[in-house]
């Protein structure tokens, strides 16, 4: 069904006004914005590989910038903020957080708009948005939107929930729409069904109440996000190149020579993402403790190949090899490959979630809540730990 800007607008903006999802560390102490703080300079450095050093003296456009917590800091790292948002609300609390925590408040500008309706006059030399197109009509155009205020030579920060991550938050959204009659009535199912996925959420570092967390995940009536391959696909249509993301989920094979004439186009891999998907979409436990026997293979593979590179290696014209002995390393090597299976543990675990995941299906058929309840609550994968990885963020740059 083709959906209309301006009621999606209005229904997003309504919820967001009742409940901000935006805010973190504005109503606390100076402290707790210093944890948030640290906490995105190592999201930024180490784990979009964009550190802070990347932002001093550029002019940055952020879309759907709520409460403005969300890149205060960066005005402390050099950047000029032109904040876009539609919540007025948002924007009041966004000018005090800037003024509060952080730098050359005269420098960034506030507007009041929603993306689509933004006109800007200038490109950015960053363009930014997390957490904000999956809410819009359509994600793709806000997408082209955002990427047509970037300059040539420029860097766009996209992130948002992705389809197949936030395969099990949909499955909740279902079962709150289908059993909930009203906004009460859907806050009572999540606090019920979800209060151990609400309360590791609300412990996390991105500190938010219990209230905030239901409005955005759940009560929030649009909600639509995009895969890899969508967003890979409108990276190649507004000329932006990959550069990295988190959680990677780069296709392995990438080991060409540095001078290699032949250029890896992640691009060209867009479909191959499946296996990272997959794994997102059934994550709950931490990664060693989730595929702990695959690291015990792993790391017998790991000794055996270490002796062998290590037996030949530092070859001078004075070198002596033992020819008997590398080849019995090497027998030795290959037989621990045997040892190893890199999709056993995802295929067993993946296998056992959707089984899961058609029980839950049979079992709301009766719309007993009860009876949901009951079945939740003997799943050892479905709504267990962190509920799949649901966010995804881009970084790439515009290259013509």
């Amino acid at each position: 069904m083709k959906k209309n800007k301006a009621a999606v607008e209005k229904i997003v903006l309504k919820t967001f006004q009742e409940e901000i999802p935006s805010v973190y560390f504005s109503d606390k102490s100076k402290s707790e914005y210093k944890k948030f703080s640290e906490n995105a300079e190592y999201i930024y450095r180490d784990l979009f590989n964009f550190p802070k050093e990347m932002f001093a003296n550029k002019n940055m456009l952020d879309f759907g910038g709520g409460s403005g917590e969300q890149t205060v800091y960066i005005t402390n790292w050099g950047a000029k903020i032109t904040h876009v948002e539609m919540n007025s609300m948002a924007i009041d609390i966004a000018k005090k957080v800037f003024k509060k925590y952080g730098s050359n408040y005269s420098k960034h500008k506030f507007i009041e708009s929603s993306i689509f309706d933004y006109k800007g006059k200038t490109k950015f030399d960053i363009v930014h948005s997390r957490g904000v197109f999956s809410h819009t009509y359509n994600k793709e155009l806000a997408f082209d939107k955002l990427a047509s205020n970037l300059k040539v030579g420029g860097y766009l920060i996209f992130g948002d929930p992705n389809k197949i991550g936030g395969f099990q938050n949909m499955l909740q959204r279902h079962i709150v729409y289908s059993l909930g009659r009203d906004k009460d009535e859907m806050e009572e199912i999540c606090e019920r069904l979800f209060s151990d996925d609400i309360t590791r959420s609300e412990k996390s570092k991105a500190v938010r109440t219990r209230r905030t967390i239901i409005f955005d995940r759940w009560i929030i009536p649009q909600q639509d996000d995009p895969s890899i391959e969508e967003v890979l696909s409108w990276f190649d249509k507004n000329n932006i190149r990959f550069y990295s993301s988190y959680p990677k989920f780069v296709f392995p094979y990438t080991s060409n020579p540095v001078h290699s004439h032949n250029k890896f186009e992640i691009s060209n891999f867009k479909k191959y993402s499946v296996l990272s998907e997959a794994l997102m979409m059934i994550k709950n436990t931490e990664d060693d403790n989730d595929y702990i026997d695959y690291l015990k293979s792993v790391n017998k593979v790991y000794m055996k190949q270490n002796k062998l590179s290590n037996h030949i290696s530092s070859v001078s014209p004075d070198t002596k090899i033992n020819l008997s002995s590398s080849i019995k390393m090497v027998a030795d090597y290959k037989k621990s490959l045997k040892e190893i299976n890199l999709t056993k543990p995802i295929v067993s675990k993946l296998d056992l979630f959707l089984k899961e995941v058609s029980g839950l299906l049979v079992v709301l058929k009766s719309k007993n809540l009860d009876k949901v309840d009951k079945y939740l609550k003997k799943t050892k994968i479905l709504f267990k730990g962190y509920v799949g990885v649901r966010h995804i963020d881009f970084v790439g740059y515009k290259y013509k």
